[in-house]
Protein backbone atom coordinates (compact mmCIF):
# COMPACT_ATOMS: atom_id res chain seq x y z
CA UNK A 1 0.00 0.00 0.00
CA UNK A 2 1.12 3.22 -0.58
CA UNK A 3 1.19 6.17 2.05
CA UNK A 4 -0.68 9.05 1.99
CA UNK A 5 1.31 11.83 1.14
CA UNK A 6 1.96 14.73 3.61
CA UNK A 7 -1.20 16.73 4.47
CA UNK A 8 -0.61 20.45 4.94
CA UNK A 9 -2.67 22.26 7.40
CA UNK A 10 -3.93 25.73 6.26
CA UNK A 11 -2.31 28.81 7.60
CA UNK A 12 -4.20 31.01 10.34
CA UNK A 13 -5.49 33.16 7.87
CA UNK A 14 -6.46 30.60 5.21
CA UNK A 15 -8.33 28.85 8.28
CA UNK A 16 -9.93 32.22 9.17
CA UNK A 17 -11.07 32.69 5.28
CA UNK A 18 -12.71 29.24 5.23
CA UNK A 19 -14.48 29.71 8.34
CA UNK A 20 -16.11 32.45 6.72
CA UNK A 21 -16.93 30.76 3.79
CA UNK A 22 -18.46 28.14 5.71
CA UNK A 23 -20.16 30.56 8.13
CA UNK A 24 -21.82 32.16 4.59
CA UNK A 25 -22.55 28.95 3.45
CA UNK A 26 -24.88 27.71 6.15
CA UNK A 27 -26.99 30.62 6.37
CA UNK A 28 -28.09 30.66 2.47
CA UNK A 29 -30.75 28.06 2.31
CA UNK A 30 -30.17 24.85 1.43
CA UNK A 31 -32.70 23.63 -1.20
CA UNK A 32 -31.41 25.20 -4.42
CA UNK A 33 -34.12 26.28 -7.27
CA UNK A 34 -36.58 27.84 -5.45
CA UNK A 35 -37.88 31.42 -4.95
CA UNK A 36 -37.17 33.71 -7.88
CA UNK A 37 -35.56 31.02 -9.77
CA UNK A 38 -38.46 28.12 -9.85
CA UNK A 39 -40.65 30.91 -10.79
CA UNK A 40 -38.62 32.50 -13.60
CA UNK A 41 -38.75 28.29 -14.94
CA UNK A 42 -42.05 28.35 -14.08
CA UNK A 43 -42.99 31.82 -16.25
CA UNK A 44 -40.47 30.43 -18.87
CA UNK A 45 -42.40 26.66 -18.86
CA UNK A 46 -46.10 28.21 -19.15
CA UNK A 47 -45.25 30.55 -22.20
CA UNK A 48 -43.29 27.34 -24.17
CA UNK A 49 -46.95 25.12 -23.16
CA UNK A 50 -48.60 28.53 -24.60
CA UNK A 51 -47.10 28.85 -27.54
CA UNK A 52 -46.55 25.24 -28.19
CA UNK A 53 -50.12 25.15 -28.04
CA UNK A 54 -51.06 27.61 -29.83
CA UNK A 55 -48.96 26.17 -33.18
CA UNK A 56 -50.85 22.86 -32.38
CA UNK A 57 -54.01 24.43 -33.14
CA UNK A 58 -53.29 26.61 -35.76
CA UNK A 59 -52.08 23.42 -37.63
CA UNK A 60 -55.42 21.76 -36.76
CA UNK A 61 -57.48 24.51 -37.62
CA UNK A 62 -55.73 24.73 -41.35
CA UNK A 63 -55.34 21.05 -41.58
CA UNK A 64 -58.88 20.08 -40.56
CA UNK A 65 -60.95 21.79 -43.75
CA UNK A 66 -58.50 21.11 -45.78
CA UNK A 67 -58.82 16.91 -44.90
CA UNK A 68 -62.41 18.00 -45.42
CA UNK A 69 -62.06 19.55 -48.69
CA UNK A 70 -60.21 16.84 -49.78
CA UNK A 71 -62.62 14.12 -48.80
CA UNK A 72 -65.40 16.36 -50.22
CA UNK A 73 -63.47 16.87 -53.60
CA UNK A 74 -62.68 12.71 -53.86
CA UNK A 75 -66.68 11.75 -53.32
CA UNK A 76 -68.04 14.40 -55.57
CA UNK A 77 -65.34 13.88 -58.16
CA UNK A 78 -64.25 17.60 -58.09
CA UNK A 79 -61.01 17.61 -57.50
CA UNK A 80 -59.19 21.02 -56.16
CA UNK A 81 -62.30 23.06 -55.65
CA UNK A 82 -63.08 21.92 -52.08
CA UNK A 83 -59.72 21.41 -51.51
CA UNK A 84 -58.69 24.88 -52.48
CA UNK A 85 -61.82 26.53 -50.48
CA UNK A 86 -60.95 24.45 -48.03
CA UNK A 87 -57.43 25.77 -47.52
CA UNK A 88 -58.47 29.31 -47.80
CA UNK A 89 -61.38 28.87 -45.10
CA UNK A 90 -58.21 26.81 -43.43
CA UNK A 91 -55.89 29.59 -43.84
CA UNK A 92 -58.31 32.23 -42.67
CA UNK A 93 -59.65 30.50 -39.84
CA UNK A 94 -56.19 30.04 -38.38
CA UNK A 95 -54.78 33.44 -38.73
CA UNK A 96 -57.70 34.87 -36.66
CA UNK A 97 -57.28 32.07 -34.15
CA UNK A 98 -53.76 33.44 -33.89
CA UNK A 99 -54.16 37.05 -33.92
CA UNK A 100 -57.07 36.48 -31.19
CA UNK A 101 -54.40 34.43 -28.92
CA UNK A 102 -52.25 36.58 -29.22
CA UNK A 103 -53.79 39.64 -28.27
CA UNK A 104 -55.48 37.39 -25.55
CA UNK A 105 -51.84 36.70 -23.97
CA UNK A 106 -50.57 40.13 -24.74
CA UNK A 107 -53.58 41.71 -22.37
CA UNK A 108 -52.87 39.01 -19.47
CA UNK A 109 -49.08 39.97 -19.78
CA UNK A 110 -50.19 43.34 -19.30
CA UNK A 111 -51.67 42.87 -16.03
CA UNK A 112 -49.42 40.37 -14.95
CA UNK A 113 -47.00 43.67 -15.65
CA UNK A 114 -49.48 46.32 -13.93
CA UNK A 115 -49.73 44.25 -10.75
CA UNK A 116 -46.28 43.51 -10.02
CA UNK A 117 -45.00 46.01 -7.08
Amino acid sequence: MESEPDKQLPSPEEYARLKRAAEELREKPAVRGMGADRRQDQGSMQAWLRYSGLGVQFVAVLGLPIAGGFWLDRWLGTLPAFLVSGAVLGMAAAMAGVIRAVSRMEGQDERRASRKP
